[in-house]
């Protein structure tokens, strides 16, 4: 018996930062604005707006694009997630990550560039009662760097070592779910240890992490896999076969 999940509605035709069409290497979505990042350093922003028709079908988006951000290198934006109590934008790009306003997409030169930066996440589950307060963990090299971030300021809450450079990941409370080059792992971020859930061979398999639900995470396993493992480091579901490698 096969679902059917989700319908596939076209948002643009193509994605363009200049004369030439270039390559999309993330997404971010707030509200109705589609932040895209490019592979040459560009941020694009959008406004969209969903149609229906006459009898409730959707049809393909009204997209509009407001604004566009040079970086400063072509390389690549990696990844991008939204502050929307803040106005603000995270972004790493070429090691920085970088904080910017949503609506104009300047970058904040008052807040601190952190630099030397593979990968990072937002705690989608915060141990602290301030919704004007965003918990961000950031791989740099060998150990987990946290930070809080409000409108006006970075500050640096503490560091973690690991025996290896982390490339995805994803937290919740107190609990990062990392990837390395080798292994999927749970660290506790009060006590710093670190619980092996998942050998991998990134050669074959691209390390993805994703918080699903309070103390769960979706990983991409061996075999075309999405493993389920919780903070406590044990899976409670079956694997979820994906069909095809993802990314």
């Amino acid at each position: 018996m096969s679902l059917k999940a989700f319908d596939l509605i076209p948002a643009s035709e193509r994605v363009s930062s200049g004369l030439a069409t270039t390559e999309i290497s993330c997404l971010e979505c707030s509200g109705k604005t589609l932040y895209a990042g490019t592979a040459d350093g560009f941020l694009i922003q959008y406004r969209i707006e969903d149609q229906s028709s006459s009898d409730g079908l959707l049809q393909p988006f009204d997209t509009r694009k407001e604004t566009q951000k040079f970086l400063g290198t072509k390389r690549p934006v990696r990844t991008l997630r939204a502050m929307s109590a803040l106005n603000r934008l995270l972004c790493l790009s070429d090691g920085n990550l970088m904080c910017l306003d949503m609506t104009d997409l300047e970058i904040l030169s008052g807040l601190s560039k952190l630099k030397g930066i593979s990968a990072f996440c937002v705690n989608e589950n915060p141990t602290k009662n301030d919704p004007f307060c965003v918990q961000v963990c950031a791989a740099r090299r060998k150990q987990l760097q946290f930070h809080s971030i409000t409108d006006v300021k970075v500050l640096h809450q503490g560091d973690i070592p690991l025996p290896e450079p982390p490339i995805a990941m994803a937290m919740d409370g107190d609990y990062v779910c990392i990837a390395t080059a080798t292994q999927y792992a749970v660290v506790c971020c009060r006590t710093g240890h670190i619980q092996d859930l998942v050998p991998y061979d990134s050669g074959h398999t691209i390390g993805f992490v994703k918080r699903i639900a309070k103390d769960e995470f979706l990983l991409n396993g061996p075999s075309d896999l999405g493993i389920f493992a919780t903070s406590a480091g044990v899976s409670q579901r079956p694997p979820l076969p994906w069909g095809a490698c993802v990314s």
